[in-house]
Formats: C-alpha cells, sequence, structure tokens
C-alpha cells in the first residue's frame, strides 16, 4: 500500500525543512510514501530549500515537485496534488506544520483492522497556539460506521474542520468528487461539511499524529484577506441552508449559525460596510425566515435574540460569545427535544 503525503507550498522557507524531515522520518515498513510537494510560486527561497533537502535524501520516501502556472491558493494546489497522487490514501501536510513521530504508521494500522473498507482514519493533534490538544482521547481506538452519529458528532464540532491530519482514502474522494473549492478562505469547513455527509466509516486513534503551528505569513492571517474570510464563512452558510433536511436538521441549523456568528465577529471587530455586511444581513433574514417557515420556533427565537440588535451588536466582545454559546446550548437542546414533532 502506498501513502500520498501532499504539501502545498507558499512562503514557508523557515518551516517546511522542518516539516521535510517530520515525512522523511516516519517508519514505513508496510506501507511506501510518496510526497508531493505543490509549488504554488512561492516568492521566498521555500523551493530552494525543497531540492537541496531532495538532493541530499538518501531514504526510501519518493519526492515529487509540481509547480502551479500562477498563485492560486492552497485549495487548486491540493486539488492537483490529489490529481497525480498514486497513493491508496493521501493525507494533506500543510508546511509551516510537521507530523510526530511514526504518525503515519500509526494511522495505516488502523485500515486492516476492521471488516470493512475505511474511508477515514483521524489522529490527534497538537495545536501550539492554544498549547493543548484537540481532545483528550483516551484508551483504544473508536472505530465509527454509523453516517448519521458520524455528521452529528461532525456538526457539534466534536470532529475537526481540517483537511490535514487524517488518512483519507483516494477512491473514496474522487467517487464523491471531493475536491477543494478554488479560491475560497476556510474551504476546510466546506470541504470537511461535504466529506462528513457522505463518509460511512472512520476511526479515531488517541496518538498525537501531527503538530500544529499557526504561521504568521499565512494567508489565513493576512489583514488583506478579511473580506475573503467572510465571504468563505458567507458560502458555508448558505450551503447549510441549501442542504437542509429532516435528517438532523437542528444540528445543521446550529452549525450553519455558529460560522455566521464567526463572520459576524469579524465585521464587528473590524468595523467593516459594504456588500459584505449587507450580505450577512441578507443571510440573516434568510435564516430567520427559513426556521419559521419550517415551524421551527425555537431556532427562529435564538435567532431573533442572539443575532438581531441590540445582542448582535456584542459579538465583538468575548465576555458575550462566552455568555451566547451557553444560550445556545439552551436552546438547541430546546430544538431538539422538540424536534420528534416534525419527523
Amino acid at each position: 500500500m502506498t501513502i500520498s503525503v501532499i504539501i502545498p507550498v507558499y512562503k514557508a522557507a523557515n518551516y517546511i525543512l522542518r516539516c521535510l524531515e517530520s515525512v522523511a522520518a516516519q517508519e514505513c515498513d508496510d506501507f511506501s510514501i510518496e510526497c508531493i510537494l505543490v509549488d504554488d510560486c512561492s516568492p521566498d527561497k521555500s523551493m530552494d530549500v525543497i531540492r537541496g533537502f531532495i538532493d541530499q535524501y538518501k531514504g526510501s520516501v519518493s519526492f515529487c515537485i509540481i509547480s502551479n502556472t500562477d498563485n492560486q491558493g492552497p485549495s487548486v494546489a491540493r486539488n492537483n496534488g490529489l490529481t497525480i497522487a498514486k497513493g491508496d490514501y493521501v493525507f494533506f501536510l500543510d508546511s509551516d506544520d510537521y507530523l510526530a513521530k511514526n504518525s503515519l504508521s500509526s494511522l495505516y494500522r488502523e485500515i486492516n483492522q476492521y471488516g470493512c473498507v475505511i474511508d477515514l482514519v483521524i489522529g490527534n493533534f497538537y495545536d501550539y497556539q492554544i498549547g493543548n490538544y484537540w481532545h483528550d482521547r483516551e484508551g483504544s481506538p473508536s472505530f465509527l460506521s454509523n453516517h448519521v452519529d458520524i455528521m452529528r458528532r461532525f456538526l457539534r464540532v466534536e470532529l475537526s474542520m481540517v483537511a490535514w491530519n487524517r488518512l483519507i482514502r483516494r477512491q473514496f474522494l474522487f467517487d464523491n468528487h471531493l475536491f477543494f473549492r478554488p479560491g475560497m478562505l476556510h474551504e476546510d469547513e466546506l470541504w470537511s461539511y461535504e466529506l462528513y455527509n457522505v463518509v460511512q466509516s472512520i476511526v479515531l486513534i488517541p496518538e498525537v499524529t501531527y503538530l500544529y503551528e499557526k504561521n504568521g505569513d499565512s494567508i489565513m492571517n493576512s489583514s488583506a484577506n478579511l473580506i475573503s474570510r467572510i465571504e468563505g464563512y458567507q458560502i458555508l452558510v448558505s450551503n447549510m441552508l441549501d442542504s437542509l433536511c429532516r435528517d438532523l436538521y437542528v444540528d445543521r441549523y446550529f452549525w450553519g449559525i455558529y460560522m455566521f456568528m464567526k463572520s459576524e465577529a469579524i465585521i464587528r471587530n473590524e468595523g467593516l460596510s459594504g456588500e459584505v455586511v449587507s450580505k450577512n444581513k441578507q443571510l440573516s433574514r434568510m435564516m430567520r425566515s427559513r426556521a419559521l417557515s419550517d415551524c421551527r420556533l425555537f431556532i427562529f427565537l435564538f435567532l431573533q435574540i442572539t443575532i438581531q440588535p441590540p445582542f448582535g451588536w456584542l459579538i465583538r466582545y468575548s465576555w458575550f460569545r462566552k455568555k451566547y454559546y451557553r444560550v445556545r446550548m439552551v436552546f438547541r437542546k430546546l430544538a431538539l427535544f422538540f424536534d420528534f414533532v416534525h419527523q
């Protein structure tokens, strides 16, 4: 079996060597590794570092470099890497992060443990930004094969909304056309929403397999991309409204509200105006109108008292967001309790 590690490269000169060394250090007695580096027209010395490393490397990992004709962002870079990948499973790795020791072997170990095809194997990760783990998973790996349960966990943010740190069956991605939307920030969230909407089997392992560090030069942290970030969240909310059905209606809706409030927090904190604000107001009306037309009264009431003035103005303050979270939990429980009326 082969695992394809796909790494988009852009402004990563300070980090990419550590990333490459972590891939090269992986134990792979039971499988082979191909590492696909996608040069997204990085303006720094990232590719010089990469070529210097590959020229000196003598191990078993097969390194491959492909280049985009112009800078198109991580979505296109990942798609291009996925297109040429030959692995049975793929693993997306960001160039400013790196793998823990034996990460791939820890993930691979679970592939043949169960009597069915595994679509996804997910490890734990350590976030240096917050100085903590994603989840304190203890004990044995968890095998999930109930699609509704898997999607519910995702919508309740019990499963991370990222593309990295998971072995993904390549054929599963192609069969379900799970490519990243070009030019979109927060492409991971939309891609994850679409992925978990169809995934049938996953394994969660307790081992830390990924070390996440936030690159200050990355596109996500550029103030020039605030509007694009908000537009990304707005796409997610629109997608939620378009995919509403009786199955997990409440959880889908509250996930969409969570995304909406992320966009609203940026608008309030930055004092933005213009078209992006008008779009958010339109989405607010659409969410309230949809909840009311579907007779989801607790959702409608929650939207009325939290995203409308005067409380909607307070989302910029962390103390309000903490209280808002508690109120959201109460209303979600009420909406779930009366969900049987709509079944």
